[in-house]
């Protein structure tokens, strides 16, 4: 008979629930939601994963022995684009699907994610580069997105109607530039977060890793990189000059990936200040005050 243990969600996604539609309940049935899943499934879950903020995720073994993942994601009108992206790739450069029913997944069981890994962020860079064209190349599932524009509006709401700062009025003023160059026909199939903790090791597959968590929205490629080049801010925070070495991370990033590397600074910049911005509302002051503070040290250089 198939175990189960009883499903939580952290405090990070649980913040982020209370703020979903539907968020509440989702919470309430999450442990008859698993049952759901597991017994038609016939699954044996083990233990929770760590280091999700929108999803509860938990090692599984199926019938057969094979290691898995069963991911439960916060109701988003996003998921479904997220599954039927998934479901494209079958495996190229993103994790494998083995079974769905509804937003609910069960993934294959990959590595751990490339953070953990000691790897240099140039290091990182190179698994990134090589992971992204093949999201790339995905057929287009849906209407472009301005992402500037989008994020511009998310950022305005995170502050209030009061003054804004000189760290968030410089991410603003990049977004509107973006948007402003935002090209529709050059739009490609986006991976939409793709962090190096969204890439887990894969040893058998081309690069030696795999994507997961992809929104698969359709826009500016440049995104995705300024999204990989939101972290590493204890490098940056360390560094004498982070600016210049920020901009040699766009510079080899965009080079490996045919972006602007202009482009991916002013994203990988807005990325920073938007992300610490909402982290600080979810709680996680540490992430907060690591991406915004590395951010306004950014400032003297640009």
């Amino acid at each position: 008979m198939p175990g189960r243990l009883s499903p939580t969600a952290d405090r990070v996604v649980a913040a982020r629930a209370a703020r979903a539609d539907g968020g509440g309940a989702w919470l309430r049935d999450l442990p008859h939601r698993v049952d759901d899943l597991v017994h038609p499934w016939r699954l044996r879950l083990g233990e929770p994963l760590a280091g999700g903020t929108a999803a509860v995720v938990h090692a599984v073994t199926r019938d057969d022995g094979t290691p898995a993942v069963l991911k439960l994601p916060v109701p988003d009108p996003g998921n479904a684009l997220s599954t039927r992206t998934l479901l494209a790739a079958d495996g190229d450069g993103l994790v494998r699907v083995l079974a769905h029913d509804g937003d609910d997944l069960l993934l294959e069981r990959l590595g751990p994610s490339l953070t953990t890994t000691g790897r240099t962020p140039q290091a990182q860079l190179a698994v990134l580069a090589q992971l992204l064209p093949r999201v790339w190349r995905l057929p287009p599932d849906g209407a472009t997105v301005d992402k500037a524009a989008e994020l511009t509006t998310f950022l305005l709401d995170l502050v209030g109607a009061g003054p804004v700062d000189y760290v968030t009025a410089m991410a603003l003023q990049f977004a509107a530039r973006r948007s402003r160059a935002f090209a529709p026909e050059r739009s490609r199939t986006l991976h939409g977060d793709a962090a190096a903790a969204n890439v887990l090791l894969a040893p058998a597959r081309p690069a030696g890793a795999a994507f997961v968590d992809p929104d698969g929205l359709v826009g500016d490629a440049a995104y995705d990189v300024g999204v990989a080049l939101r972290d590493w801010s204890a490098e940056l925070l360390a560094d004498a000059r982070p600016a210049g070495l920020l901009r040699g991370w766009c510079a080899e990033a965009a080079a490996r990936t045919g972006t602007d590397p202009q482009a991916v600074w002013e994203w990988a910049f807005l990325e920073r200040v938007s992300t610490g911005t909402y982290a600080r509302t979810l709680g996680a002051e540490d992430l907060a005050d690591a991406l915004l503070e590395s951010a306004r040290r950014l400032l003297p250089e640009i």
